[in-house]
C-alpha cells in the first residue's frame, strides 16, 4: 500500500482551520462495509459519500475522516 499527499494550491488567504481538508484511509470493501455498520451501532453519521466507494465523517476532534476503496 502506498501513502497519498495531496497539496491543493490557491490564492485565498486560508485561516488556521482552512488548512486540513480531511483524513482519507484506503480500505477494501469488506472492510468499508464493516465499518459503516460499527459506525451505524456506535451512533456516528456519516455526513457524506462519494458513490459506493467512500464515506465521510467526524472524529472527536472534529476531523473529516473518508474511508475509501477503488
Amino acid at each position: 500500500m502506498q501513502d497519498l499527499l495531496n497539496f491543493v494550491g490557491t490564492k485565498k488567504r486560508l485561516s488556521a482551520n482552512d488548512a486540513l481538508q480531511h483524513f482519507g484511509f484506503k480500505t477494501t470493501k469488506a472492510r468499508l462495509t464493516t465499518l459503516e455498520k460499527k459506525l451505524k451501532e456506535n451512533e456516528i453519521e456519516v455526513e457524506g459519500r462519494r458513490g459506493k466507494h467512500a464515506i465521510y465523517f467526524s472524529d472527536p476532534n472534529g476531523y473529516t475522516i473518508e474511508y475509501y476503496c477503488d
